[in-house]
Parts: C-alpha cells; sequence; structure tokens
C-alpha cells in the first residue's frame, strides 16, 4: 500500500525543451510501480527479546506467528491482530508480534493502538526504519504535526547515516530493512480514505533535488488496488536555473526554484499524457499540499498544458499557443469530469483501508521508487 508537485511563471509551453521531458519521463517511472507484498519477518524476529520460556513454547510462538502472518498478508488484518495480541499476551516483546500487530492497526484504522505497539517495537529494534515510517503515518492521521516532524528528523539522519556508510550501490543489501527503506527516494507519509472504499497514498521525498526531483507523489487506488490517479509536485532544476539566468540582478528570483504541479496518465504500460495544473515559486509545505490535493480532487482544475506521451517520446509536438505571463496566472475552474469526482468526504478522519497485494517487484535503485514495505 501506499504518496506532492509544480507550476507557474515561465513559458507554458514546456513540452519543447529536452529538460521537461528527462524530467517527467523520470517521474512517470514512479507510476509504473507496485507495491509489494508484506515481506515475511527475518528468522527470529518473533522470539522475545529476554525469553524465560521453553524451547517448545518458542516454537509454538513461532508456529503461531506465522499463521498470523499469513493472515495479515491475506489482509485480514482484525483475525492477524488477534494472533499477534495472543502472543502479546504471553510474550510481551515479542517483536514480530509488535511490529505487524502495529500495522495491522494502522490498516484498521486504529492509529492510536498501532503507535502504542510500533514504540514498543522501536525500544527492541531501534534501527528498523520501518517503523518510523509506520509512525509517521500513525501520527499524521491524529494530527499530531510535532511528533510527526520528529519522527522525520529521525528518518532523515537514519538515512543519512546509512548512505554515508554504503557509499556503493552496488554492494548494497536490499534484504536487509534499514538499506532497502532508506535507498528509496521517497517514503509513505499519509494513506487517505476515500468514497468509494479508495485510498489516496500520499508520498515524501526525502531530498526532491535527487532524481527524479518529485517533492510529493499522491497515487489513488481503487478498493480492488487498481491504480486510478498518479499526481505529482516536482522540481524543475532546468526551468530553475532558467530563471535565475534571465534575472541576474534579482534577487527574488535568484532564491527562487520551479515546482511544477501536474499529472501523469497511464494506458497500458506507457505514459498515455501529462496535464500540468500550475507552476509555483515557492517550495510547498505537506499542509499546503495535502489541501491542494484535496481540492483539485474535489474541484478539479482545467490544465494549463497537456503533454502526449509521443512528445515525452520524441515525437512530433501539437501545435499550442505559448503565453508567457510574467506573474502568475489564475486558473480557470473546469467542468467535473468523471476521473475528477473522487472526493474525500470532508468529515471522513484519514484513517487507512486495506487493498489487495501487489507481487513484488525488484528492488529500486535511488532514482526510481517503492512504496514502503507493509
Amino acid at each position: 500500500m501506499r504518496i506532492s508537485l509544480i507550476p507557474r511563471y515561465l513559458p507554458l509551453r514546456l513540452m519543447a525543451t529536452a529538460g521537461l521531458a528527462l524530467l517527467f519521463t523520470a517521474v512517470a517511472a514512479l507510476a509504473q510501480t507496485t507495491a509489494p507484498a508484506p515481506a515475511p519477518a527475518p528468522a527470529g524476529t518473533n522470539a522475545p527479546a529476554a525469553s524465560t520460556h521453553s524451547p517448545e513454547k518458542l516454537k509454538e510462538f513461532e508456529q503461531r506467528f506465522g499463521e498470523g502472518l499469513k493472515l495479515y498478508q491475506q489482509e485480514k488484518y482484525a483475525e492477524a491482530r488477534a494472533v499477534f495480541e495472543g502472543i502479546l499476551a504471553e510474550a510481551p516483546d515479542a517483536k514480530g508480534s509488535l511490529f505487524y500487530g502495529g500495522n495491522a492497526c494502522l490498516f484498521m484504522g486504529e492509529s492510536a493502538k498501532a503507535i502504542e505497539y510500533l514504540e514498543r517495537f522501536r525500544v527492541l529494534v531501534p534501527q528498523d526504519p520501518r517503523a518510523i515510517v509506520h509512525l509517521i503515518q500513525a501520527n499524521q492521521a491524529l494530527k499530531r504535526t510535532p511528533r510527526v516532524d520528529a519522527l522525520r528528523r529521525q528518518l532523515l539522519a537514519m538515512r543519512k547515516e546509512v548512505l554515508a556508510k554504503n557509499p556503493d550501490r552496488d554492494k548494497w543489501d536490499l534484504g536487509r530493512p534499514e538499506i532497502s527503506v532508506l535507498v528509496d527516494p521517497m517514503f509513505v507519509r499519509e494513506r487517505i480514505r476515500m468514497q468509494g472504499g479508495a485510498v489516496m497514498e500520499i508520498c515524501e521525498a526525502f531530498n526532491y533535488y535527487d532524481s527524479p526531483n518529485a517533492v510529493y507523489m499522491a497515487q489513488i487506488f481503487a478498493k480492488d488496488g487498481k491504480r486510478l490517479r498518479n499526481i505529482y509536485i516536482s522540481y524543475d532544476p532546468d526551468k530553475t536555473a532558467k530563471l535565475r539566468k534571465e534575472h541576474p540582478n534579482d534577487a527574488k528570483y535568484q532564491k527562487a526554484e520551479v515546482f511544477i504541479y501536474s499529472e501523469i496518465f497511464v494506458k497500458g504500460e506507457e505514459t498515455d499524457r501529462i496535464d500540468i495544473y500550475d507552476f509555483k515559486l515557492v517550495p510547498p509545505t505537506y499542509d499546503a499540499t495535502r489541501k491542494w490535493l484535496l481540492e483539485m480532487l474535489a474541484r478539479p482544475p482545467k490544465p494549463v498544458e497537456s503533454i502526449s506521451g509521443d512528445e515525452l517520446r520524441g515525437g512530433p509536438a501539437q501545435p499550442a499557443a505559448a503565453p508567457q505571463p510574467s506573474a502568475p496566472a489564475p486558473r480557470q475552474p473546469a467542468a467535473p469530469s468523471g476521473q475528477g469526482n473522487i472526493a474525500v468526504p470532508q468529515d471522513a478522519p484519514p484513517v487507512v483501508t486495506p487493498r489487495q497485494p501487489a507481487a513484488p517487484r525488484a528492488p529500486a535503485a535511488p532514482g526510481t521508487t517503492r512504496p514502503t514495505p507493509r
């Protein structure tokens, strides 16, 4: 399971630049990734940290944990949690049961209980970043912003340390959670339940200066796991450099950065088109991004530009006007489309709705992304 962002100065006809095509080609790759099924816990993970149980009892715990994990992977979260809680009643420090029990609570929308289990897991396994990512999601659901910010700082510091110790990507051990999670360019910050059982996953980049320069990514999944929409806020380094070059003596533009708000539409295995909704010169905050996403879903904006997949792949550009506004131009509202009618109820709490697990895929390099393991 799994997600904001860019647009407004410079010519709106951007498709002629090779840099933009490269940017969107990289970002489009994110739209075609799929979430892996939950990875089984490593051997011995469920063993109590300081066990006084007999070998026979420990074997029983492992057998019960395996049954719970199977239910978890089938997304039978209530049943799985019952198994994990039964183990924890006898072995309060069983690491695997704490971790997967916490995740089961998270996916059921019981964020406070998820936090309790995951914090206990962190005491026992402080170097596993998966728990931090899931704690970010649980605290974000409860709108505990100071705690979310503190956890983000911990995750960023952990990532910086791991990458410094492992500079050779060819030697990364992607079976280790501290490597496999932290080498991804993005992490899931929040999941929001939507109408019809859909879920919007909002991912945040660790560093938007790294390829593919996405700042936030919002993907909407139907109840059956089908991806419905791919929305991005991305940093455009080429347009930023051009803007600063065109205004060498203007301090405002020398400090500005260009961000593009767009949506990628995929048909089959290829990008069909990209709609650009806006340009901004200020890095988007998470709260502003979340607000923009909900507003654009409720009241679909009219794109200021559309780029066809053929153009991205080097085909002929379609003729279009090339307005060059010197100041941000207001967007004109568009008539609601069938795709844009997916709206978030204003009174709906941001809880988790599960989707069907997808088949595992190959590990991603830093220039690509995949969702956080569940």
